[in-house]
C-alpha cells in the first residue's frame, strides 16, 4: 500500500494495525500515543506496512468493511500533542476510508487529500 501526498507539504499518517478498531466505524484514535507514525513528503508516495500484506484477512478483521487512514499535518510528538489531535478530530484529523474493492481499483494507493 502506497500513501499518495497531493500537497505542498509534508503530511503525517496512522492506521490501527489492530483492524477490529480504530476502523470504520470507530473512528477514533487510539488514546496512546502511537509508537510509529508514517509521513509522505510533498506531492510523493509513501509505502506503508508489510510488502506483501494478505489484504482479504485484513479486510475481513474489519467491522464495516472499511480500513481507514487517518491524516494531520504535524506530527504529534508528545502524548500531550496526541491529545490534542484526538480531542480536535474535526479541525485537525482528516479521515479517509476506503473498500477492499476500492483499494484494489487504485492500484493500492490511497491519496490525500
Amino acid at each position: 500500500m502506497c500513501v499518495k501526498n497531493n500537497t505542498n507539504q509534508r503530511i503525517y499518517f496512522w492506521y490501527s494495525k489492530d483492524y477490529s478498531v480504530h476502523h470504520f466505524p470507530d473512528t477514533t484514535l487510539q488514546e496512546a500515543l502511537p509508537l510509529y507514525i508514517n509521513s509522505a513528503s510533498a506531492n510523493n508516495c509513501a509505502g506503508a506496512g508489510s510488502t506483501n500484506p494478505d489484504w482479504q484477512t485484513i479486510f475481513s478483521q474489519l467491522s464495516e468493511g472499511k480500513f481507514s487512514v487517518y491524516f494531520f499535518e504535524t506530527y504529534p510528538e508528545t502524548q500531550e500533542d496526541w491529545d490534542e489531535l484526538r480531542d480536535n478530530m474535526e479541525e485537525l484529523v482528516y479521515r479517509k476510508d476506503t473498500t477492499f474493492e476500492e483499494l484494489k481499483a487504485n492500484n493500492y494507493i490511497i491519496e490525500y487529500p
